[in-house]
């Protein structure tokens, strides 16, 4: 009888072990809330793209645009080609104030800070969806120096370039682009 009794006293500590550790499990994935940014992207990037299709239509031009001024058709003529890139970065300088030609062209410490912070969200927004990341986040003072020292060779840390992420199928990157979006080209 108390070999019995011992065993169920073991059961249910051992069952309360693996709940309790679930639980922490369950918790630290929904512990995570998705940062105001990510949230306010999708409608920044909508607006964008709703101003630069009107600007460009209001240049003549019939294309479809996407949210980082790319042109989706393609082009026989390369001068028509040049032309509707120009109008584009036209229309994108005066909608955002951003000139697209500079976009990543002078790195600072304090764009490299920032950009480590948005980085960092999509991580942890990742993890939060269940992506079992193969590398692990650098220090920010790594991302930083690697930012900044213009290396090429060395290969920067970037969330979706993961080979975790990257050996899943386009529909599942996609499907988590949706709920883990990276941070938009024209976000202010």
């Amino acid at each position: 009888m108390k070999h019995v009794h011992f065993r169920r006293i073991t059961l249910i500590c051992i069952a309360m072990l693996t709940f309790t550790a679930c639980s922490q499990l369950s918790s630290q994935e929904t512990d995570w809330e998705k940062p105001e940014w990510m949230a306010n992207n999708a409608q920044a990037e909508e607006e964008f793209t709703a101003k630069l299709q009107a600007c460009m239509d209001a240049k003549g031009w019939d294309l479809t645009l996407d949210s980082s001024g790319g042109i989706i058709e393609m082009f026989t003529d390369e001068t028509e080609m040049m032309r509707a890139t120009k109008d584009s970065q036209a229309c994108t300088k005066d909608i955002t104030g951003i000139d697209p030609l500079s976009i990543g062209t002078s790195v600072t410490e304090a764009s490299a800070r920032e950009n480590y912070q948005f980085e960092t969200d999509v991580y942890n927004c990742l993890v939060a969806q269940g992506v079992k990341m193969s590398r692990e986040m650098p220090s920010e003072e790594e991302y930083v120096d690697t930012a900044l020292s213009g290396e090429t060779s060395s290969a920067p840390w970037w969330p979706y370039g993961d080979q975790t992420v990257l050996s899943m199928s386009l529909d599942e990157q996609n499907k988590l682009r949706q709920e883990c979006p990276e941070r938009w080209v024209f976000a202010q």
